[in-house]
């Protein structure tokens, strides 16, 4: 991580804020980290949990996903976090734990569409006068 300045103009009592900014190195060495940590940490099923290990915030994550959107190698870092979690995510909702984000998992990624089956189990029995007969009918579904 490497400490820059910013360069304006202001007022001589003027203190600039301090910008970090984030080489590729650096990111790729951090994100190796964070495969490593969810390694060690079976329990870990969100970005959120995963940087909590981490001194900033998973905002960094998505930042990081488009600043280095060209960098192979950082995409496959990211792409393998993404990979880890939600395998963790599907395997809990498979074992009876989180089962409503397992269905969210299941139609967001997977294509997964409710089907609904309606049955319908009622015969209808009507009378009809014709003249002086009465008729009688009984209709059954199919």
């Amino acid at each position: 991580m490497v400490k820059t300045k910013s360069i304006t103009e202001h007022k001589e009592d003027y203190t600039p804020p301090i910008k970090y900014t984030y080489d590729r190195t650096f990111v790729a060495g951090e994100l190796r980290s964070m495969i490593s940590i969810l390694d060690e940490h079976e329990d870990i099923c969100s970005k959120a949990s995963l940087f909590k290990y981490k001194p900033y915030s998973s905002s960094k994550f998505y930042h990081w996903r488009s600043k280095f959107s060209t960098n192979v190698r950082i995409h496959e870092y990211l792409k393998k976090i993404d990979e880890i979690i939600e395998s963790r995510l599907v395997e809990r909702g498979l074992a009876g734990k989180a089962i409503p984000m397992t269905i969210f998992l299941l139609k967001n990624y997977y294509n997964y569409t409710d089907q609904y089956q309606t049955k319908v189990d009622s015969t209808i029995s009507f009378k009809v006068n014709r003249g002086t007969k009465v008729i009688e009918a009984v209709v059954k579904p199919k």
